[in-house]
């Protein structure tokens, strides 16, 4: 009858080597957990002049521009502030309507 042995120190070397990599790779590939941002709507009733929106872009501080059928708005996450054609003024917009950057 012939008999089969395993021989110990290689299996349990390999055993070692298995376990190890399981634990690097857990421990590299670990997966953080998923951070859920619930997104804030404003409407006219929190100081947006207009309900078409045409483009809205963020700028490199964080401000919001909001390009609306009646001006351009900056938001900085607390209060609008109003850009308008004033007819007249060389500074100021050009028409109301705005619909994206230059």
């Amino acid at each position: 009858m012939l008999k089969l042995h395993l021989p110990t120190r290689p299996a349990l070397f390999l055993t070692f080597v298995l376990s190890l990599c399981r634990f690097i790779n857990d421990t590299l590939y670990a997966q953080t957990p998923i951070q859920t941002i619930e997104p804030a709507y404003i409407s006219i009733a929190d100081g947006l002049v207009s309900p078409v929106v045409n483009d809205v872009i963020q700028d490199s501080f964080g401000l919001i521009w909001i390009g609306t059928g009646n001006g351009l708005q900056k938001y900085d996450g607390y209060r609008f502030e109003t850009f308008k054609n004033l007819p007249g003024k060389a500074a100021s917009l050009q028409h109301n309507n705005v619909w994206g950057p230059a």
